[in-house]
């Protein structure tokens, strides 16, 4: 799987997680890189993209449902530099992005070139 987690804070961090034996890590870590590097050139598909927004939109949503999440999100979106109606905007304002935004915010935003790798575990095979 992969995710963006606090992404208002730092500018940039997103992880591409996933669990293989040893001896397979060289040709998982080789397939992530090429995958990776399609959805940035091509972006999601439509479908994909129908999910992700209802998905994430609903997240953040249930997110504000206490003052804690209220809170939170306010303290980021301050911190980004927008005002307190962010936390009534971004839901649409997410279900509303097209696929070609998408695409573009991937392209100007995802070097899969520059990506680090950070591996754990018994590496011996």
């Amino acid at each position: 799987y992969s995710r963006f987690f606090g992404t208002l804070h730092v500018p940039g961090p997103w992880a591409v997680a996933l669990s293989v034996a040893p001896a397979n890590l060289e040709r998982a870590v080789a397939r992530c890189r090429e995958i990776v590097s399609a959805y940035v050139e091509e972006g999601p598909t439509e479908e994909e993209l129908a999910e992700e927004r209802t998905a994430q939109a609903g997240s953040y949503r249930v997110g504000l449902a206490t003052n804690a999440g209220v809170a939170r999100e306010l303290a980021a979106a301050l911190a980004a530099g927008f005002g307190p109606e962010y936390l009534d905007t971004y839901p649409e304002r997410l279900l509303a992005a097209s696929r070609e935004e998408v695409a573009a915010a991937l392209r100007r935003h995802i070097r899969p070139g520059s990506l680090s790798l950070a591996a754990a575990g018994s590496l011996a095979g």
